[in-house]
């Protein structure tokens, strides 16, 4: 109650806000970026100075209208305008502190190194109440119900008006609501059931296969997962036995052998790398050797190459002599067999 009179007392000293401010303020509390924590015990939700001058830049105040000039054209005047709505008590300024922890007890119970964790801090009222353009934080006072809340609290209250009169609700209202209320009261003890039964028909099958099995039927059913999801799978199932064990000896020792067999793999490599690069001076060497090697080879291929086509040039001579008197002696008798043929027939025309 002393807090109240006070803070009367202070908006009758500087004078009520108007609507403009009101609007303002409306305005930067629900559109600028805030974050809550706690404040000398209570949670408080507070924002950065920066982040609400560059939100009232964009706002509808800083565009010029027909015949009236723009409400916020610098930094300066939304830092000013501010200020007036820090005075009249909209939110007041904090300070921030660090909290710091005690080495000593971190040295006393050692703890794993981990990423830097977000350093905790908590807020202080300021003596200074100004307001200033940076990374100054300022917490609000001012909370104004938000149109969304207002809808909501008004449907629900013509939802509970509505259900108290349901007496005087038409007939056909009254029937088909209490269907509905039928069908969801089934549908919720279905999924109670359901839950039950999952949970007994996997104790049958544990107990029977000596805790083997584990099947589950519907395991996201309880889960916090959506509805739709909570139907999904439809049942999983695992075995825990000693083939189980097995499968997973002989899957560490297969990631060994891989493990060993790349690491073969790179040495041989390795020593490949190396020997290729000892390897060319020697392979010029040999190279030399082999082509000295193939010179003489191809040359005393010619030499019996030319043996050979000496010794047949003269075996071609012969042999087109003996073929051209062959084809002279030929000739000679083709030509006086067609002489005899000639006198033949002029003997024959002759007689006719």
């Amino acid at each position: 109650m002393a807090e109240r009179r006070r803070h009367k007392k202070r908006i009758q000293e500087v004078g009520e806000p108007s609507k403009e401010e009101k609007a303002v303020a409306k305005f930067l509390r629900f559109n600028c970026p805030t974050k809550s924590t706690n404040m000398m015990g209570h949670r408080v939700d507070y924002f950065i100075a920066s982040k609400a001058v560059d939100c009232l830049l964009d706002s509808k105040w800083a565009k010029a209208k027909k015949g009236e000039e723009a409400l916020f054209t610098t930094r300066e005047s939304v830092v000013d305008y501010c200020n007036r709505l820090l005075k009249k008590q909209f939110f007041h300024r904090a300070l921030k502190t660090v909290k710091r922890k005690n080495p000593k007890r971190r040295k006393l119970l050692e703890l794993p190194k981990r990423k830097k964790p977000r350093k905790k801090f908590k807020l202080e009222p300021h003596d200074d109440q100004v307001f200033l353009d940076g990374n100054e934080v300022f917490v609000w006072i001012y909370d104004p119900v938000h149109f969304k809340t207002f809808v909501m609290g008004l449907i629900l209250v013509i939802a509970v008006i509505a259900a108290t009169l349901f007496p005087l609700w038409p007939a056909e209202m009254r029937v088909g609501v209490y269907y509905l209320s039928v069908g969801a009261g089934c549908f919720v003890a279905s999924i109670l059931l359901l839950a039950v039964a999952r949970c007994i028909l996997f104790l049958i099958i544990w107990l029977i296969t000596g805790g083997r099995h584990h099947f589950w039927f519907l395991p996201n059913l309880t889960a916090d997962v959506g509805f739709i999801d909570s139907f999904r799978p439809l049942y999983t199932h695992e075995y825990k036995g000693p083939k189980a064990d097995l499968k997973k000896d002989e899957k560490s020792e297969t990631k060994k052998q891989q493990k060993s067999d790349s690491e073969e793999k790179s040495d041989s490599e390795k020593k490949e790398d190396e020997e290729g690069k000892v390897g060319p001076g020697n392979h010029g060497t040999e190279g030399s050797g082999g082509e000295r090697h193939s010179d003489t080879d191809s040359d005393r291929r010619e030499d019996d190459r030319s043996q050979h086509s000496s010794g047949n040039g003269n075996d071609f001579e012969m042999i087109t002599k003996e073929e051209l008197e062959q084809q002279t002696d030929g000739d000679c008798e083709e030509e006086e067999e067609e002489d005899n043929d000639g006198e033949t027939t002029k003997s024959s025309h002759e007689k006719s």
